[in-house]
């Protein structure tokens, strides 16, 4: 297989990509990309491009920004459904985001529907022997606490920003870091802190198109043709081959979202 890269997590079925999403993901056929839901309707999107394109894949879930509308039993009865694909290979975007608008004001009954839908889905992805892509936002001990409840899981920390000795714990515990545009950014200190400690076998790339671009595009619409300024990052704060650090990336995301067999690359 040729290595490219492999974009652990987008959202081309975003608005951004309205005007051309069938151009870019052409253009990106060479790439092997996650689409990751944050709520029934884009996990139903991120089904359909990847029945639509050889090179996606989805992952279906709800954010945690999703959740206090919704009936649990149902919801999770969805997704269970739309897992029935087997070009889905993730249950995500699911998690904590303890960031709330009313001049940050904690909300506990929110806090509360979150972690009921973050352990249920969890928990659901364990039944389906599937990996989870978790979402965690000034929710570090809650996020711990959880994972560390939830043993048998496995998966990856989306948009990695925490230190390192929360890293230690969550990779001891099964979890890849999933590490995008942020490294690249000048107020990045910690997370290159984190980024130079740890092994790279614990790291997967990613991009969260359309958002976060990496240094020098920041601002701009994300694709994860961006990847590349991402790995020459690692490689530089690791002091080791950007080669190296695309092809580790590779192979740890093709071992953790590919573990199970689902879907077989070499002959579909």
């Amino acid at each position: 297989m040729i290595k490219i890269f492999f974009d652990t997590h987008a959202h081309y079925d975003s608005k951004e990509f309205n005007d051309d999403r069938e151009i870019k993901l052409n253009q990106l056929k060479d790439y092997i990309i996650l689409n990751s839901g944050t709520n029934i309707e884009s996990s139903k999107s991120s089904v359909y491009l990847a029945n639509k394109y050889d090179s996606v894949f989805a992952s279906i879930g709800i954010h945690p920004n999703y959740v206090e509308n919704l009936d649990i039993k149902k919801t999770i009865s969805e997704l269970k459904n739309l897992a029935k694909n087997k070009k889905v290979l993730a249950i995500g975007e699911i998690g904590l985001d303890f960031c709330f608008n009313n001049k940050n004001k904690i909300d506990n009954k929110i806090i509360k529907k979150q972690i009921l839908f973050f352990e249920a889905q969890l928990n659901l992805a364990k039944k389906l022997d599937l990996p989870v892509v978790i979402h965690s936002r000034n929710s570090r001990k809650e996020t711990l606490r959880i994972i560390k409840k939830n043993k048998n899981n496995f998966g990856s920390i989306h948009c990695f920003n925490y230190d390192n000795e929360f890293a230690d714990q969550i990779i001891k515990l099964g979890y890849y870091l999933g590490i995008g545009g942020i490294i690249t950014f000048k107020n990045s200190k910690e997370l290159c802190d984190t980024i130079r400690n740890i092994d790279i076998k614990n790291v997967v790339l990613e991009t969260d198109t359309p958002y976060i671009s990496p240094t020098p595009f920041r601002g701009k619409r994300n694709d994860s043709s961006n990847l590349k300024y991402v790995c020459e990052k690692i490689s530089q704060v690791k002091n080791i081959s950007y080669h190296h650090v695309k092809n580790m990336a590779f192979d740890n995301a093709l071992n953790l979202f590919f573990k199970n067999k689902r879907y077989d690359l070499k002959t579909s």
